[in-house]
């Protein structure tokens, strides 16, 4: 089976009086490559540590950085001992897909 995974930032909790955002909700989701209507989804949260100084004014951020930190954190965490939290969703969404499993409305 063959799919595409999107990453997507669905919200984010910063600290107002400097921008610093430290929680970051995402959204994993992977559509058929033949059957556009076979879609599965993972929401994952990302807890973001505070760097020594924040590089990027929040108005300036994008979602690609943000999503860049979320993946780079998840490689480097790990749920088992060769197992990152990246590697699991990834399984996640790879297993769900094979299985048939999938979610979503039938209206737009």
């Amino acid at each position: 089976m063959s799919y595409t995974t999107t990453w997507h930032v669905l919200d984010m909790k910063r600290e107002t009086s400097n921008g610093y955002v430290y929680d970051v909700l995402l959204q994993l989701k992977a559509i058929d490559d033949v059957d556009s209507s076979k879609i599965f989804a993972v929401n994952h949260s990302v807890h973001l540590s505070r760097p020594e100084t924040l590089g990027i004014a929040y108005s300036d951020l994008t979602e690609a950085t943000v999503i860049e930190w979320c993946k780079k954190l998840m490689e480097e965490s790990q749920i088992e001992p060769d197992l990152s939290s990246l590697q699991w969703i990834e399984n996640k969404i790879k297993q769900e897909m094979e299985d048939g499993i999938g979610q979503g409305l039938p209206w737009t």
